[in-house]
């Protein structure tokens, strides 16, 4: 067991989240400031439009500065790659391809096996999931839940290092046309979010395994 492993660990661990916890916002609220100082005017002039509440939100510490990084610097970061075959997402795609093949080979030094899973984001959920991700700043294209391009661009970067490739967005697209798999400001899976792909993935696990008779 880990406690007897690392004495005292887990007490450390959760000491540790519990001040994390505690003591987020503040860290949140200084980073903001630190990053609103950097916005060139474009950046800012595009920071204005976005609803006061989530600005305001952003600035007292609540809502991960992250969030802000993406949307209000980065607006096209995910609308940017909607065209699989432009030589903007083919770059990228090289680029994962590279990290991935690095990947493996470190995995392969250390006899261990690489599977690639793609965890859905809002964004390319559903339509609804996607307002979500404009009331931030994220510029929107309705391509992005109706195509697989998220999926087909991690495929293409596993062919080219020979990694194994697992998806199940189509099936959690078809998840949130009924119900909230994601929290509406974080981005993240909630907690029936996360209960619904580990139901999704885990047939699909489980398949590997057995083939690999594990």
């Amino acid at each position: 067991p880990l406690d007897v492993v690392y004495p005292h660990l887990i007490q450390w661990i959760v000491q540790r989240t519990i001040m994390h916890t505690q003591h987020i916002d503040k860290v949140w609220r200084a980073d903001m400031q630190r990053l609103i100082k950097t916005l060139t005017p474009e950046q800012k002039s595009h920071y204005d439009t976005i609803d006061p509440t989530i600005r305001q939100a952003w600035t007292d510490g609540r809502l991960n500065p992250g969030s802000f990084v993406l949307g209000v610097i980065y607006p096209d970061y995910f609308s940017s790659l909607v065209d699989l075959k432009g030589p903007f997402t083919q770059m990228q795609i090289g680029n994962m391809a590279q990290h991935f093949t690095r990947i493996r080979q470190v995995a392969q030094a250390n006899h261990a096996e690489v599977l690639v899973v793609s965890v859905p984001w809002g964004i390319y959920m559903s339509a609804k999931d996607q307002q979500h991700f404009a009331r931030l700043g994220f510029q929107i294209d309705p391509r992005m839940v109706t195509n697989d391009v998220q999926d087909d661009s991690i495929a293409q970067a596993c062919r080219l290092a020979d990694l194994p490739f697992l998806s199940v967005t189509w099936s959690m697209r078809q998840a949130c046309a009924t119900q909230s798999l994601f929290y509406p400001l974080d981005c993240h899976f909630n907690a029936e979010g996360n209960r619904i792909f580990a139901e999704q993935m885990a047939p699909l696990l489980l398949s590997r395994l057995k083939a690999a008779g594990r």
